[in-house]
């Protein structure tokens, strides 16, 4: 009997373990049939088949922060979070994984009604929670900076819900400060928002953009806006924010211009220091002097520290209004700019630091020199005369019209010379060279060369820009010495050249930015043809062989060109019967050699169409007497190719 109890013992135990050891129930595979689950934290538990995705669903109240849980009991899992739009459908909010281990995140949805959770990955064991932790309303902030509601510095974060209407909320807030202190803006947002906060000065300009903490000092006392905009596709746009006062500071120098320092213009080094940084409003110093006007001034910053300082000049224009002249950065070492001043209204520096850089440095303004106005030539047909080799100093004023100065240096044949124009740090100044009929050869430059060719004189066109405050320069021409040509460099003085393919032999011997050295060639051509132009460039430096005929009127017309490097080339142009030219050319900066040649479509003598005229027996392609001596000299040899003399002709 025991026995017989015992066997029905286990076959009922047998029976019931699959029931009591069951899998846990296999949840929806899609929204629509999703598990309800409490949102009070309770832990729900599920297993994921491979390719296995599991849905839930709980519901909130809108406007709540929600915090939900995923636990991995194996592998990785991802839990999904989405919200149900007005459709019903799931719009995502965001997701994040969890492996081994359980991943808690708070979110912030605006939106009431039903929220989905989805899990999905590796097969295995999780679970998951939903709860409610509080709900925050909407918000009265103002929507326009004009009405923005104030915060008090110090006190504890405020809350805002910038909610989705027919456009997103906003919310405009603002703050009063006290002079030369500094305050930090902090905002928190939640996990899933796209908060963030814009500056704004009391009058609504905008002073910073888009942040989650900066720092701003006040230097008169005047109060700061704050713009809170956040993103119009997220599912709840929640935030914290604070203002607190981080500190005072006192201040040596003036932070704005109106009330700036005076500083003499005597080169003394006046000492400053910049006593503190903030995102906006950092420390800044003005200082201020003015100029007699039409004078040459150096204005130094020493800035002894290893970061960076930066220093900006300014005047007043005619209306009072500040426009900027020039600024420069100095890191641990004294750095100065030479500047001229046209006019003597007020100039003003200001110094600030770059990114959280305080400290000590000296500043300095030394008048160096006056110069009156000029009366240099306005005009090319009476420029004046430049002396080569002596500098001569000039300046541009704010005339009507503006100024420009013409000059004309005089040169000797073959002579190379350099133009150079220097100005100072606020200036820019240029000029251009025309040749003696004012016509203009030469671009805006600084520093060029040009060559004289038979003596000529050019002319220089100084000339500026009316929006620099003074328009300073030092005009140099110096002579660079003869030069030396193998072949000249017009179609006047072209070499005539073989057109049998025999090569010349040619040398670019110089080279200027204006009239570089040019070689010229001709030959006639004695029909209508193809020619072909053999060109040798041996040294791999580049030069440029122009191919031209002339016309009935003697007027040059150009057949064609190419480049030539390190290599040999045969060219064929079509050209009329007549003269021809090659002229040839060096790149910018080169000099070297090369070899040239043409050959000829003309009849020639000795060809297959053009035998050697009877009696013509050297072969010259000439029958005179010559030819009668070589005919005398032989003319008792026997030239029989029979016996007894059998002669055998020479085979040449």
């Amino acid at each position: 009997m025991k026995t017989q109890c015992l066997y029905t013992f286990i076959c009922a135990l047998c029976f019931c373990l699959p029931v009591c050891f069951a899998e846990t129930p296999d949840y929806a595979n899609d929204h629509t049939g999703a598990f309800d689950i409490a949102n009070d934290g309770t832990l729900v538990y599920g297993e994921l088949a491979a390719s296995d995705t599991d849905w839930f669903k709980f519901t909130s109240p809108g406007l709540a922060h929600i915090r939900l849980t995923v636990g991995s009991q194996s592998g990785w899992k991802r839990m999904f979070v989405y919200y149900a739009d007005e459709f019903g459908d799931p719009i995502e909010v965001t997701s994040w994984w969890a492996n081994n281990a359980s991943e808690t995140r708070t979110l912030f949805i605006e939106y009431p009604g039903t929220i989905y959770l989805m899990v999905n990955d590796a097969a295995g064991g999780y679970y998951v929670s939903a709860e409610i932790v509080d709900t925050t309303p909407a918000d009265n902030y103002a929507d326009v900076c004009a009405d923005a509601n104030e915060i008090t510095v110090g006190a504890a974060p405020i809350e805002g819900v910038l909610t989705h209407g027919d456009t997103l909320d906003e919310d405009w807030l603002y703050f009063q400060t006290q002079p030369l202190h500094t305050y930090q803006i902090d905002l928190v947002q939640a996990t899933n928002s796209g908060c963030y906060f814009k500056t704004y000065t009391e009058n609504c300009d905008l002073a910073l953009s888009s942040y989650r903490s900066v720092t701003v000092t006040s230097w008169t006392g005047e109060d700061y806006k704050i713009q809170v905009h956040g993103s119009d596709t997220s599912a709840g746009e929640y935030y914290t924010l604070q203002v607190t006062d981080i500190g005072t500071y006192t201040d040596d120098v003036p932070n704005v211009y109106s009330q700036a320092a005076s500083i003499t213009t005597d080169g003394v080094e006046h000492l400053g220091t910049l006593e503190y940084w903030s995102d906006y409003h950092k420390d800044e110093d003005w200082y201020k002097f003015t100029p007699v006007g039409h004078a040459k001034y150096v204005i130094t910053l020493n800035n002894a520290h290893p970061h960076y300082k930066k220093i900006l000049v300014y005047q007043e224009d005619e209306l009072g209004n500040l426009e900027h002249m020039i600024d420069w950065w100095t890191i641990n070492e004294v750095d100065s700019r030479t500047v001229f001043i046209e006019h003597n209204r007020p100039c003003y520096l200001l110094v600030h630091g770059d990114t959280n850089i305080v400290g000590t440095y000296g500043v300095s303004v030394e008048q160096l020199e006056v110069r009156p106005p000029d009366s240099f030539s306005n005009d090319c047909a009476t420029a004046t005369a430049l002396a080569v080799g002596t500098p001569v100093t000039g300046t541009l004023d704010h005339s009507s019209p503006f100024d420009v100065d013409w000059f004309e240096f005089q040169t000797q044949p073959m002579h190379s010379y350099r133009v150079q124009l220097t100005d100072l740090d606020n200036c820019a100044v240029y000029f251009r060279t025309y040749n003696d009929g004012c016509g203009q050869v030469y671009g805006d430059s600084t520093d060029m060369t040009v060559s004289s060719w038979t003596g000529e004189s050019f002319k220089l066109y100084v000339h500026g820009s009316d929006s620099y405050f003074g328009l300073y320069y030092t005009l140099t021409v110096t002579d660079l010495g003869v030069n030396g040509d193998d072949y000249g460099n017009t179609a006047a003085e072209a070499h005539s050249i073989p057109k049998d393919g025999t090569m010349t032999a040619g040398y670019m011997d110089y080279y200027s930015s204006v009239q570089a050295d040019e070689d010229w060639f001709t030959f006639i051509a004695g029909q209508d043809g193809d020619y072909q132009i053999l060109f040798e460039e041996p040294d791999s430096r580049y030069k440029r062989v122009w191919i031209y005929s002339e016309n009935a009127v003697g007027t040059l017309v150009r057949k064609g060109d190419f480049w030539a490097n390190g290599n040999t080339y045969n060219k064929t142009y079509t050209l009329p019967a007549g003269k021809a030219y090659i002229r040839v050319q060096p790149d910018t900066n080169v000099t070297g050699n090369y070899r040239v040649g043409v050959v000829s479509p003309e009849p020639r003598c000795g060809d297959l169409d053009h035998p050697y005229p009877a009696g013509d027996t050297n072969k010259d392609c000439y029958v005179n007497m010559e030819d009668l001596a070589n005919i005398a000299e032989t003319w008792l040899d026997c030239t029989s190719p029979e016996p007894p003399c059998d002669y055998q002709p020479t085979q040449g």
